[in-house]
């Protein structure tokens, strides 16, 4: 819970797998609608490939204009 605090049980809690992942420093974090996320959880929660939405993501592109991109490819407009 605080990184730079002791490792006691007050300091602790179970989290899952799914949650640890998103607890690390290697991950590239984006925001959408206010909330900040890992891109993992953003390609998860929109079904966009986690690759096509890292690349699109780092050519500068947003959340939103990932999402509406990937739509509109994935509806053949």
């Amino acid at each position: 819970m605080d990184v730079n605090g002791d490792y006691e049980p007050s300091n602790c809690r179970w989290i899952t797998n799914q949650e640890q992942q998103y607890n690390k420093r290697t991950n590239i974090f984006a925001e959408y609608n206010g909330e900040s996320h890992p891109l993992k959880f953003w390609a998860r929660k929109f079904g966009i490939p986690y690759t096509t939405l890292r690349t699109w993501f780092k050519n500068g592109m947003t959340i939103e204009e990932i999402r509406t991109k990937y739509q509109s490819q994935k509806a053949g407009i």
